[in-house]
């Protein structure tokens, strides 16, 4: 285990936090529409970096719960990275684990 100060000031108000990784989307990047497997813990999202992000409003430095058992996409429509920090708090969801899911490609394609 490794304990960065800063790092840990920005979990601690998210605490129990059961996991958490950095997000990067580079600019033009896309992730389809999909929901993400379970189980499924609380989330929430940290923003770095703001712009257009598709299913998400996001502003940087401030967090948001992230529904991320229903369907949701992001898109980076500003000229750089789209970066965040997502932390799943230990704290289980009443909600039904499945696989991950994607919606069809528009050309009829699935995942």
């Amino acid at each position: 285990r490794v304990e960065i100060p800063a790092l840990a000031a920005l979990l601690a108000p998210f605490a129990p936090v059961r996991s958490a990784w950095m997000s990067r989307l580079a600019p033009g990047g896309y992730i389809r529409e999909h929901i993400d497997a379970g189980p499924y813990y609380e989330r929430w999202q940290l923003p770095f970096t703001t712009g257009t992000y598709g299913t998400f409003t996001q502003q940087a430095g401030v967090p948001f719960p992230v529904r991320h058992y229903e369907w949701h996409h992001v898109t980076n429509d500003g000229p750089g990275h789209r970066v965040s920090l997502v932390i799943d708090r230990d704290m289980p969801l009443a909600v039904p684990s499945g696989p991950l899911r994607f919606k069809e490609h528009p050309d009829g394609q699935g995942a």
